[in-house]
């Protein structure tokens, strides 16, 4: 591009008057410099236009100057106020493209704001004069609502699934089980977690898994699956077709799997044989029992749903919701809380008074915990606090499609690899849900 030296004239003179507070340590260059490069840019703080200064940028391919992280969502960039720095600089400007589509000069004073709203031709000249450098500024604004979870369904029918309240999924490896029974007998499908839209049935005899255990309590501990069934026996499977039991020391009776904490000790429910009493079990190799702590008898043992997350420092937690205690036979609104499986906390007692919750089902996600309650009353409700309160979701950001029917029995899973959540089957009023649907947080599919 050729520039007419009135131009050059007036440039040079403009930025010895005005734009030493833009290019860095103008005051100490002694000897002109023929280094045009850029060094860096920076956004003036603005109170009307908030998150403009915590824009970074950095040059790529020595020729685009850009913010890799975007500046949040509707983040308005059309009156800002750049600094720009340089090795040397005797002038900067921007070149615009007049009605005539002939380059037009913008000198930079660092007075004026500049519209960034769309990338911009920056073009510097050394100190001497001899060298220019030219870059593109781009400026990069999230286009979507980062808060905003998609929803869609990734599966409408499932394989044909026996008629059955008794259902759980749950990931194992990189593929989800979802097993259901009738009463007689055990199916289980399958799917790959990289496509969830594709379920098959496993093929062959699922051998020595009582077809009346309670599946909900269905737990993955060191890379196999286990479970108590009403028999007393725990029964465990390392590809989950083919089980062994093993008979519960001879002290305890009425067994069933709570969790597996954190990986490291599967927790159960017992009933001492003598005493009648409920106590904490706890065992770190599916074989040796410790019996722990006396049982609350407000702590459920049936119908409560159970979640290992770990909170925001990191650090291991579980939390159980709802279920009936052995002092009631309907459901109760209690959220039981520990941080080691064996000592646990009645949030309800100081917190807002929740719903009876029975077959619910628990996710943490994105530093917050769901639940989907398994009374149909509500689709879902959330907690920033670990489950000590619970609130609707608003629904600008998070609303499940009215497609997806309220249901009980669900099964909720989220998959950190892909950070997506998935919503499997369950009970709609007495009908089986045979879809599959799957939700994920803008926010998610950026790096930072």
């Amino acid at each position: 591009m050729k520039l007419h030296s009135s131009k050059l004239t007036i440039l040079f003179l403009f930025t010895t008057l005005g734009l030493h507070s833009c290019l860095e340590g103008s005051q100490n260059i002694t000897a002109p410099s023929n280094d045009p490069k850029f060094k860096s840019l920076s956004f003036a703080k603005n109170s009307k236009i908030p998150h403009l200064e915590k824009a970074v940028f950095t040059l790529s391919n020595d020729t685009l100057i850009q913010n890799i992280d975007s500046l949040p969502f509707r983040t308005r960039v059309d009156s800002v106020f750049p600094t720009f720095t340089f090795a040397s600089s005797s002038g900067a400007y921007l070149v615009y493209k007049d009605v005539q589509n002939k380059d037009s000069l913008r000198m930079l004073t660092g007075k004026d704001t500049v519209d960034f709203s769309h990338p911009l031709h920056l073009k510097n000249i050394s100190s001497d004069g001899s060298s220019n450098a030219s870059y593109l500024i781009k400026v990069n604004v999230h286009q979507v609502e980062p808060e905003l979870y998609l929803w869609k369904q990734l599966q409408s029918n499932l394989p044909v699934l026996p008629a059955s309240e008794n259902q759980h999924a749950l990931i194992f490896g990189k593929s989800v089980f979802l097993y259901v029974s009738n009463g007689s007998a055990i199916r289980l499908f399958t799917s790959p977690l990289s496509d969830m839209g594709l379920w098959k049935e496993k093929t062959g005899s699922l051998t020595g898994l009582p077809a009346t255990a309670a599946l909900k309590q269905m737990q993955v501990f060191n890379n196999k699956l286990y479970l108590i069934a009403n028999d007393n026996k725990l029964y465990a499977s390392s590809d989950g077709m083919e089980w062994t039991g093993s008979t519960l020391p001879s002290e305890f009776e009425d067994g069933r799997i709570l969790c597996a904490f954190a990986n490291k000790s599967l927790i159960a429910i017992v009933r001492d044989k003598e005493s009648k009493e409920y106590y904490i079990a706890s065992t770190v190799d599916a074989q040796k029992w410790t019996k722990n702590n006396k049982l609350n008898d407000h702590f459920p043992l049936t119908g409560y749903a159970a979640l290992n997350f770990e909170n925001r420092l990191g650090l291991p937690k579980v939390l159980i919701a709802g279920g009936a205690p052995r002092d009631a036979s309907h459901p109760a609104p209690y959220i039981w809380s520990s941080e080691n499986g064996l000592d646990w906390v009645n949030f309800s007692e100081g917190a807002k008074k929740q719903a009876a919750i029975s077959d619910a089902a628990l996710v943490a996600y994105d530093n917050k915990l769901f639940m989907f309650h398994g009374n149909d009353t509500i689709r879902m409700v959330e907690s920033i606090s670990e489950g000590f309160h619970w609130l609707l979701p608003n629904k600008k950001y998070n609303s499940l499609p009215e497609t997806c029917r309220k249901r009980s029995l669900v099964s909720v899973l989220a998959d950190k690899e892909n950070k997506r959540l998935y919503i499997i089957g369950g009970n709609a009023q007495g009908e089986l849900c045979r879809d599959v649907w799957t939700g994920k947080l803008n926010r998610m599919n950026w790096s930072k």
